[in-house]
């Protein structure tokens, strides 16, 4: 077989090579989707405990008594209130610091005696409506909807790339060299 022969035959890309790639990118995805998603929420509770601090209930209690508390959220859920002190009110935690623009939570431990106790010192309380999502929905939207697009986006990337093939190689330009062999003949 002759030089140009050896150059010509192309070699037959192996069985399910189309879909290592696929399998590689899905896994990607997947991988990528799963950590921004707790990158997400870890930071939304760093930002969270930031601005909020709990106190005893009996603390509670005391501040709507003095005329400290301005507004009183109801988690109907969790049972947990969300107070939001009046203006001026300075918080200080068990470490000494003082916080000054703060929201604060504690467990409400009684239902009746509580509204009671609001309503005698004129302190706005609510509790607010949540509407309800499917489970199904919620997961979707937290973990599906993030995971195709990060995979079309990897599909992209790849379409693009293997349209460029013939001088880029393959990706990051790895896979193909340039380099040409020169013989001379000999007689």
């Amino acid at each position: 077989m002759n030089q140009n022969n050896k150059n010509n035959i192309q070699k037959k890309p192996g069985k399910g090579g189309n879909w290592r790639g696929m399998l590689s990118l899905v896994a990607w995805a997947l991988v990528l989707t799963l950590v921004f998603s707790y990158f997400g929420a870890y930071r939304e509770q760093d930002l969270e405990s930031a601005t909020q601090h709990e106190i005893a209930y009996s603390e509670f209690k005391d501040m709507v008594r003095e005329g400290l508390v301005e507004k009183v959220i109801i988690d109907s859920d969790t049972g947990t209130l969300l107070i939001t002190p009046t203006d001026g009110y300075i918080f200080t935690d068990e470490a000494g610091k003082t916080y000054d623009d703060v929201e604060l939570y504690t467990d409400q431990l009684e239902t009746s005696p509580l509204y009671a106790l609001l309503d005698e010192y004129d302190v706005y309380h609510t509790r607010p409506h949540q509407a309800q999502i499917s489970p199904i929905l919620a997961f979707l939207i937290s973990y599906i909807v993030p995971f195709l697009l990060i995979f079309l986006m990897f599909n992209l990337m790849m379409r693009i790339m293997s349209k460029r093939g013939g001088g880029m190689g393959g990706l990051g330009g790895v896979g193909k060299a340039n380099a040409k062999v020169y013989m001379e003949k000999s007689t």
